[in-house]
């Protein structure tokens, strides 16, 4: 069954300003931290960048859109400071909204950054890198490419499921981590890739751990709404790329 979910408030001398999180209007590297924004219930707007040639010419040279880096995601939390990158952004998430799991200690942080970092670089960014592939080096081999990924993904896979066991959430507690959201962002990348039950197959305990993730009514309402879009990263070659992934086993 479907959870309620309780807002956070987020108490600064800038209590009336919204969060304001800036990615492309795609899943790529950004959703996982979005699937958290969602969760938490703090209000922030969820501010998608569709037009990529504007993006190039130039809000990524604007540093008060684009931050410190002229990249995205960013995510400012107040009229002065915006954050930037993946993983910085969600460690800043984790403690500001209480996302770090229920064991608060140095110790606890680094585990959940770990099952977080290993979801994001191993499988999700590692995705997202596969659909330009055939953009960025024509002519690759994109079935070498995939056979040469796969093993370690699958490993990752196998070790979660079983750090998972019978748990609820990754790090136990009543709510889930972080860390669920990452991993369950970078299996429902991979179960979208693949397609069919394939994933659901080699996977069962993740695949219903995901899919009780999936019915959260953060993650089930925005999935539903205009918002919410499948595509990884809206590369021309995309369609390409997922067609030659749906074709394979797993």
């Amino acid at each position: 069954c479907m959870e309620a979910k309780a807002a956070v408030v987020v108490e600064s001398a800038t209590s009336s300003f919204q969060w304001d999180f800036r990615y492309f209007a795609v899943r790529g590297r950004g959703q996982a931290l979005r699937w958290i924004l969602l969760d938490s219930g703090v209000p922030f707007h969820d501010n998608q960048v569709s037009d990529r040639a504007k993006w190039s010419k130039s809000l990524k040279k604007d540093g008060s859109f684009a931050g410190l880096m002229g990249l995205m995601p960013v995510l400012s939390v107040s009229p002065t400071v915006d954050i930037g990158q993946v993983l910085s952004i969600a460690s800043y998430v984790g403690k500001k909204l209480d996302y770090y799991g229920p064991d608060n200690s140095a110790e606890g942080h680094a585990l959940c950054d770990t099952l977080c970092n290993t979801a994001y670089l191993d499988i999700s960014n590692k995705i997202s890198m596969i659909q330009w592939l055939p953009i960025r080096m024509p002519g690759a081999d994109l079935a070498a490419t995939l056979d040469a990924a796969w093993p370690r993904m699958v490993d990752v896979l196998d070790r979660l499921q079983s750090f998972l066991g019978d748990k609820k959430f990754f790090l136990g507690g009543d709510k889930p981590s972080m860390a669920d959201f990452f991993i369950y962002e970078a299996f429902d990348v991979l179960d979208y890739c693949f397609g069919g039950n394939k994933m659901h197959d080699k996977f069962p305990r993740l695949a219903a751990w995901a899919d009780s993730i999936g019915q959260r009514p953060s993650v089930a309402e925005y999935k539903a709404s205009s918002k919410y879009s499948p595509v990884i990263t809206k590369s021309p070659k995309e369609s390409e790329v997922i067609a030659i992934m749906r074709s394979r086993t797993v």
